[in-house]
């Protein structure tokens, strides 16, 4: 819900000089990172806000908004390349360039095998508040899998079908994948944290079956409205 105030911000970020918008998410990423080891806040509730409480599970202002700022620059790139009517050959390489250096930073800096850190990734450790090897293995994750996608194209596209049917409604697949979750994985099946790493990924692919199926069908109720 915090995150309302970003659409009353990309009037400003779209006047803003180009250099700037390069410059800003490692500018808010120091703000952030000052912010949340050398600032008191004074309350939880207003620290957990801004830059996260290990108490609370909500998402930091602060500290998502280098992520925010990037994935603006990246939608921002993608545009200016089809404006052109480029192909997405080197969307897809600066993508690929981007992911082998956060998951290259990822093995390099580990301070556990791999099975261990995946394993603790799956539990949500360092989600909340974001440290750093969760971090860069998820964001040198997604940047890998949007080069997948600008490299496959409408082939690959037709291939993932679930999965391209739940970017077409990002709120529907946010409501239907918290509702799952939430009621289901946790409160009815009572899962958490009670799950074997294989039995989390199938019931990840379950989730991915089950919000495309409900997009369909939200799309195919209001088409018949």
């Amino acid at each position: 819900i915090a995150l309302i105030w970003i659409p009353f911000a990309l009037p400003l970020w779209k006047k803003a000089p180009l250099a700037l918008r390069m410059l800003a998410p490692l500018g808010a990423g120091v703000l952030a990172y000052y912010a949340h080891h050398h600032i008191d806040f004074g309350s939880a509730g207003l620290q957990a806000i801004l830059v996260e409480h290990k108490d609370h599970y909500t998402w930091g202002q602060l500290t998502r908004l280098p992520l925010v700022l990037l994935g603006l620059l990246v939608g921002e790139f993608y545009l200016w390349n089809r404006s052109r009517k480029g192909n997405y050959f080197w969307p897809a390489m600066v993508s690929f360039g981007s992911a082998a250096i956060l998951l290259g930073c990822f093995y390099a800096l580990k301070e556990r095998p791999l099975a261990a850190e995946f394993l603790s990734f799956a539990m949500n450790e360092g989600k909340h508040p974001p440290e750093r090897d969760f971090t860069l293995f998820s964001v040198g994750g997604a940047f890998c899998l949007l080069g997948i996608a600008f490299f496959g194209g409408n082939i690959l596209a037709k291939a993932l079908k679930p999965i391209t049917i739940i970017g077409q409604d990002a709120l529907q697949a946010f409501i239907c994948h918290i509702f799952v979750i939430f009621v289901f994985y946790r409160y009815l099946f009572d899962y958490f944290h009670k799950t074997t790493y294989d039995h989390a990924l199938l019931l990840t692919g379950l989730l991915i079956g089950i919000t495309a199926v409900w997009i369909k069908t939200v799309s195919w109720v209001k088409a018949r409205s």
